[in-house]
């Protein structure tokens, strides 16, 4: 016989998640794909800032659409974290 499930809604595990790991600070990592669009989206009150790593192999137009996307759900990049892991920096 199966145990019944509790459900929890997202706002109610990361309340969670927060007071059990008490973090400094939260991070969305962006690639701009449709998971992670609907996730920076949905998750928007939830983190400190947003972050995507150009490593270089990204399709054309990504850099414009995460930029332009994180202003309009008003969580714009950091810019240093805009830039971490870019495959630039690694002399590619």
């Amino acid at each position: 016989m199966s145990q019944p499930q509790v459900k929890q809604t997202p706002d109610e595990l990361i309340a969670l998640a927060r007071a059990e790991h008490k973090p400094v600070a939260t991070c969305c990592l962006f690639s701009g794909g449709n998971d992670s669009t609907v996730l920076a989206h949905r998750c928007r009150e939830h983190y400190d800032g947003l972050a995507w790593i150009d490593t270089g192999t990204a399709v054309p137009g990504v850099e414009t659409f995460v930029r332009e996307y994180a202003e309009w759900i008003e969580q714009p990049p950091d810019a240093e974290q805009a830039v971490v892991g870019d495959s630039r920096l690694r002399g590619r």
